[in-house]
């Protein structure tokens, strides 16, 4: 069956706006780091997300990446969501109630957010998925694995549930490399994973969407490593996948800098120019909080020195060796 809410909770809804006020499931995998793998002190460089890291989810949550249109496997799988629905209701027993439509309000559990394919009868989440190139055992009979991503989502439309307990997730899978094979797997979720995927997303949104910071670039579990090729001098390399990480993760502490370094000399003119000639500013109390007063400072200009004597500019000139670190492509390269 369709269910269709109460038509007075969809006032005002958009959801393209109303995405912004919170993860959605499909997204959750972005923020969480991939750990397998790693050594010991090693520091995850990629996510479980094949799609996204999570600088492109905070960027959308902070009103910087604008919505895009569906691409073709997104419209495709769309357009096959209810073929495959109608045939799950003779695959299995159990009763589910279908959401079809996602400009519906989403379930939310603090700042996790879904829109689940299916809600079976316990309460449990389903998702329906349309795949074009299936990897080994994926939702097979013998071997229920499924990309980790999807996993995630299961957990997080768990979670937005209100599911606070060991579940099983419904996925119904239509391989279309398959000759059009649906696979139905049950998708065992953790108590234990449904309170990593909230811990993820709130820690998130309270560091990174409500102060505005960027947060660490990961790349997406899909890049792989590149080979490090030193040249013969050993001056030049191929950058790590750790070194691309940090150079973006510089980059956008960088941007923020300088956001609020102009945002500095923004409210610094403004002040200056509503205090005037005036040379301080008091409270009430008489109590300064703000002096603007005409000062004088005296500078030493190189050039002039070294025109008047260059053995005097020569003797006093320091020289030190140091080693400059310039992030390439950067405006003031």
């Amino acid at each position: 069956m369709i269910i269709d809410r109460d038509p007075s909770d969809l006032a005002g809804f958009e959801p393209d706006a109303t995405r912004r006020n919170f993860v959605g499931a499909s997204e959750a995998a972005a923020l969480i780091p991939d750990y397998s793998l790693l050594g010991e002190g090693e520091r995850p460089v990629r996510c479980l997300s094949p799609y996204a890291g999570p600088l492109a989810v905070w960027e959308a949550k902070v009103g910087l990446r604008l919505p895009t249109a569906p691409s073709m496997p997104m419209r495709i799988g769309l357009a096959l969501e209810p073929v495959i629905i109608d045939r799950l209701q003779l695959l299995i027993d159990e009763p589910f109630t279908v959401y079809a439509d996602i400009t519906q309000p989403p379930f939310l559990r603090g700042h996790v957010g879904a829109h689940p394919d299916l809600v079976m009868s316990s309460g449990f989440p389903g998702d329906v998925k349309v795949v074009t190139n299936t990897g080994p055992g994926w939702g097979s009979a013998w071997n229920p694995s499924i990309p980790r991503h999807y996993h995630v989502q299961l957990a997080a439309q768990a979670a937005a549930l209100g599911i606070d307990q060991d579940c099983e997730g419904l996925l119904a899978s239509l391989h279309l490399d398959r000759r059009l094979e649906l696979r139905v797997v049950k998708v065992p979720i953790l108590r234990v994973e449904i309170e990593m995927v909230v811990r993820h997303v709130e820690l998130f949104w309270r560091r990174h969407v409500t102060t505005g910071i960027p947060p660490r670039s990961l790349y997406t579990c899909g890049e792989h490593e590149s080979p490090v090729y030193p040249l013969p001098n050993c001056q030049h390399r191929v950058a790590t996948l750790h070194e691309r990480a940090l150079v973006s993760e510089l980059r956008g502490v960088r941007a923020t800098l300088a956001a609020l370094k102009r945002e500095e000399a923004r409210l610094a003119d403004e002040l200056k120019n509503s205090i005037a000639d005036t040379e301080r500013v008091n409270l009430p109390s008489g109590e300064p909080i703000a002096t603007f007063k005409p000062s004088t400072r005296a500078t030493i200009n190189p050039a002039r020195v070294k025109a008047l004597s260059r053995e005097i500019a020569d003797a006093a000139t320091i020289t030190v060796e140091t080693r400059t670190l310039r992030l390439k492509g950067d405006d003031e390269e």
